[in-house]
This record gives structure tokens, sequence and C-alpha cells, in this order.
């Protein structure tokens, strides 16, 4: 398997609140139960953005430990293992409630990393 950066890894995670935004944007929470395969893509992508966190660099995560890291780290863990179990609300919530904030603080961490490709 290829490594991929700290820089690279970041931009994974900007990836896919970008795409988590844009699934969940133009929709009611309503339609959002309804429709079982954005559903599902709502959930890769949040499983893509844990797996990216979880490859970070504990230097960097101890850097910018503002970022909540283990959250989204465990937000993967449980999709990934505990699927019967995954709460549409919580997604839908996490989507439109948190990532705003979350990619503004990526943003200003991935503009302080180098990219070492």
């Amino acid at each position: 398997m290829p490594f991929r950066t700290d820089f690279q890894r970041l931009r994974d995670i900007l990836d896919a609140i970008s795409r988590l935004k844009v699934y969940c944007e133009s929709i009611s929470y309503e339609q959002f139960l309804a429709d079982a395969m954005r559903r599902d893509a709502v959930e890769r992508q949040f499983i893509r953005l844990g797996e990216a966190a979880t490859g970070i660099t504990p230097a960097l995560t101890a850097q910018f430990a503002d970022i909540p890291w283990g959250e989204m780290r465990s937000m993967r863990n449980f999709i990934t293992h505990v699927y019967w179990g995954v709460n549409p609300q919580i997604l839908w919530d996490t989507v439109r409630k948190d990532l705003p904030d979350l990619e503004k603080q990526l943003r200003t961490v991935l503009s302080q990393v180098e990219d070492e490709t």
C-alpha cells in the first residue's frame, strides 16, 4: 500500500467533507431518510474521512490538538463495526452542524503543512 503524507490525508478529509456537503445540501432530513443510496454515500464518506484521520501522524495530531481527530476516527469505527446501530440523525447533524467549522479548521492546518510528495 502506498504511503500517504499528512498533506495528502488532510486533502482526503477535506474532499470527503466537500462530498458530504454536496450530498446533503439541497435536501431535507426527511428526504435524506427516504434515500438509502444517499445515506450509504454519506456513511462511505465518513468512513473515508475517519480512515484518513487515522493515518495522520501523532506529531501533527499533537500540534493541532484542538482538531477532533479522535472523534473522526471513532465515527469511522462505529460506522464500520456497528453498522446496524448507525443513527441517521447523527450523520445529518454532523454534516449540517459540525463539518463547516471542522472544514475551516482543517484548511488552516493544511495551509501550515508542507506538501511532501
